[in-house]
Parts: C-alpha cells; structure tokens; sequence
C-alpha cells in the first residue's frame, strides 16, 4: 500500500539498437510485418528475460527495444554484471534478422549502477512504477553513454566485480565476471 520504497540494489537498463530499422522494414515488407515482427521480439526478448531471470534479476520495465533490470540481495552488483554480459553475448551471437526486404543486425548497449534507488508507484487505476535517484540517473547516463555493442557501469559495481573484468580508465565491463 506504500506509494514509496527507497531500496538498496543494483539497476541495468538494456537497450537494442537496429530495432527500428527492423521494425520499418518488417511494416514496409508486407501485411505480416507486425506478426513478423512479433515473433522476433518474443524470441530475442524472451531470451534476454531468461538470463535475467536465471541472475536473480528481476524485469521492471519492457519498452519497445529496451529493457529495465532490478537485482537485490546477495552479490546483486556481480550478479547483474554477469547477466549484462551474457545477455550482450546472447545477442552478438544471434544472427542478423531475416526480413523480407533484407537482413537487420541488432545490437545492444548496457548501463548499470548500484546504490539507493527510490521505488514509486502512481496513478489510481492504472498504477505505474518509477524508479528514481541519483543512481537511477546515474544507470541511464551510462548506457546512453555506452556505445552499441558496450557495457558501462559505475564505480561501486566496477569495485565489486572480482579481478580485472572492468577496462583500465573506463566504466566498460571488458571481460565476463567470474561466477558469483
């Protein structure tokens, strides 16, 4: 019943890239094009949502080609740099999108931060989240930052991910954190 929760975790937001180009070639192929591109969603989404899932992530937000990722609890900032990075991998391994009129290659940037995050929930009889904060902005700033194909995370989790995974002088995860 509580409109405000300020929680403790570790926020990624996911966003494709080549998404509109496949979807403006999937609307212009054909009377398919949405069912096509339905099908492709569900199979590349489905799948980032399964590694999250499978990192003890939880979806807070899906929207047209981005994605919104909360973990908490143990390990959550090694736990959530792991999945960003098998879920990057899942996507540099898929092949470009067949469509009609051509091939569509999608890619994917990533941001991620950990800290306090302020939880709100509006409306009345639609209720919507908002995640806010600092760290909230501190998430989106990076992956806005982050280059397709990239994955940038702040200080605390780059302190917090064994070994050398995070590039020397960058906030760019190079190299997949051990298992937590």
């Amino acid at each position: 019943d509580r409109s405000f929760a300020e929680i403790d975790g570790t926020l990624v937001k996911v966003d494709l890239s080549g998404f509109t180009r496949l979807s403006e070639r999937l609307g212009a192929s054909s009377v398919t094009g949405a069912e096509e591109l339905n099908v492709v969603l569900n199979d590349v989404f489905g799948g980032l949502i399964d590694i999250a899932h499978d990192h003890g992530g939880d979806i807070l937000q899906f929207g047209g080609d981005a994605l919104l990722v909360w973990f908490e609890g143990d390990a959550h900032e090694h736990r959530a740099a792991s999945a960003a990075w098998s879920q990057q991998r899942a996507i540099q391994l898929r092949r470009a999108e067949s469509t009609p009129v051509g091939p569509v290659r999608l890619r994917m940037s990533v941001g991620a931060a950990s800290g306090g995050f302020g939880f709100v929930t509006v409306g009345r009889s639609h209720r919507e989240l908002i995640v806010v904060g600092e760290a909230a902005t501190r998430t989106i700033r990076l992956e806005q930052a982050a280059p397709s194909g990239s994955i940038y995370v702040d200080d605390a989790i780059a302190s917090r991910v064994p070994g050398r995974q995070v590039a020397p002088g960058t906030h760019r995860l190079a190299r997949r954190p051990a298992a937590a």
